[in-house]
C-alpha cells in the first residue's frame, strides 16, 4: 500500500523516489467514546499531544488537526477554541477503562450500522 502511495505520488513529489520505507504500522481505526476526534496536549505530560479518535473522517481533518498541533508545539496556541475535542472533556470519566470501552464500543458498533427503515 505504502509502495503504491509512493509510485502514484512521485511524478508530483520527486523527493519521494529515492525514500525507502523503514516500516509501516497500521491498527484498529480509532474512536473516541463520543464519536468525535482526541486533540490536544496530554495534561499529565508535558511536551506531548495527542491527536486521535479520527476514525475515518480523520483523512478528511487532518490539515485542521495538523495546523492545530502545530500551532500548539511552535507558538503555545493552536489558533482556535478546541475544547470540544479537548482530551479533558470526559473528566473523571476518562479514567475509568470499562466506561471507555463500553462508551467506544457502542459508538464504533453502530458507527457503520445500516439503520433501520421502516416500510409502509
Amino acid at each position: 500500500m505504502m509502495e503504491e502511495a509512493k509510485r502514484r505520488l512521485a511524478p508530483i513529489f520527486p523527493v519521494l523516489e529515492g525514500l525507502k520505507t523503514a516500516a509501516y504500522k497500521r491498527g484498529l481505526t480509532t474512536f473516541a467514546p463520543d464519536g468525535v476526534y482526541l486533540v490536544g496536549p496530554v495534561p499529565q505530560v508535558e511536551g506531548l499531544f495527542a491527536a486521535t479518535g479520527c476514525a475515518a473522517p480523520g483523512i478528511a481533518g487532518s490539515a485542521a488537526v495538523g495546523s492545530w498541533l502545530a500551532g500548539w508545539i511552535a507558538r503555545g496556541d493552536p489558533g482556535e477554541d478546541l475544547s470540544s475535542v479537548g482530551l479533558e472533556r470526559f473528566g473523571e470519566k476518562a479514567s475509568d477503562r470499562g466506561w471507555i470501552r463500553r462508551e467506544g464500543g457502542a459508538f464504533y458498533g453502530g458507527y457503520y450500522g445500516i439503520p433501520a427503515m421502516s416500510v409502509t
